[in-house]
């Protein structure tokens, strides 16, 4: 059985996982995740699930696609970053 992971542990964690799934050029499964910041999947799973809903009401967005997780533009307000990008 594994230690009990610290507050602080669990806001690095968090923040690793932030940092990770930012710079990834694809959708970031929780395995590969896991396996760089040296926990558990189910744990990083549940940091993930948890930035999800923390983000769900900003401009990104955090979602789950094709078995990993990506940032995303939120589809309220991706009429406007289109039209910024032309």
């Amino acid at each position: 059985m594994s230690e009990p992971v610290s507050e602080t542990q669990t806001r690095d964690i968090r923040a690793i996982v932030e940092s990770l799934v930012f710079v990834s050029e694809q959708p970031a499964t929780p395995q590969a995740l896991a396996k760089i910041v040296r926990v558990d999947a189910a744990q990083v799973r549940r940091v993930l699930e948890d930035l999800g809903a923390e983000y769900r009401s900003r401009g990104v967005v955090l979602e789950e696609v094709a078995g990993g997780w990506q940032f995303r533009t939120n589809p309220e307000v991706a009429a406007y970053v289109r039209e910024y990008l032309q």
